[in-house]
């Protein structure tokens, strides 16, 4: 098995135990096929584009690869009262404080032998998950990991 395969174990492990109380997406790529009960608070794990980063070492390769987490929630409220749906942006955002700092911190990541780097890239804010209704949020927090492959 491939160290990409380890790394994403490692993720999916961490998301595990970082968000216990969320439902991981069967969807991770298009995250509105998924079930709405997996909408009401969940994760996922893309793996997204890779990149060689040019640092051979003996039959080794480093790969720079881009993990995507989106996580999801419910949000509920209506066009007059705006707490509800304020209240649940607040707890989709501090769900991803805890994913950025368990990913940037948890030794299951970057003390991994299989990950020699670990970082947040950043975010493209809250967004709707369905372009027409806004019963459900999303925010798609990015990472960038190096791993190293053995060519042997």
């Amino acid at each position: 098995m491939s160290n990409i395969s380890d790394a994403f174990d490692a993720i999916k492990a961490l998301m595990q135990t970082t968000l216990p109380g969320h439902n991981q997406l069967t969807n991770p790529y298009d995250i509105g096929e998924n079930t709405t009960e997996q909408l009401l608070k969940g994760w996922g794990l893309a793996i997204g584009p890779g990149l060689n980063t040019q640092r051979q070492i003996g039959c080794d390769i480093s790969i720079q690869r881009t993990f995507s987490i989106p996580l999801t929630r419910a949000r509920h409220g209506n066009s007059l009262i705006t707490s509800n749906k304020e209240s649940n942006e607040k707890l989709l955002m501090e769900d991803h404080f805890l994913v950025v700092k368990a990913m940037e911190k948890d030794a299951t990541v970057n003390d991994n032998l299989t990950i020699t780097r670990c970082i947040f890239s950043g975010d493209g804010g809250i967004e709707s998950v369905y372009a027409d209704e806004d019963h459900y949020i999303t925010i798609v927090a990015s990472f960038e990991l190096e791993y190293f492959e053995d060519l042997t």
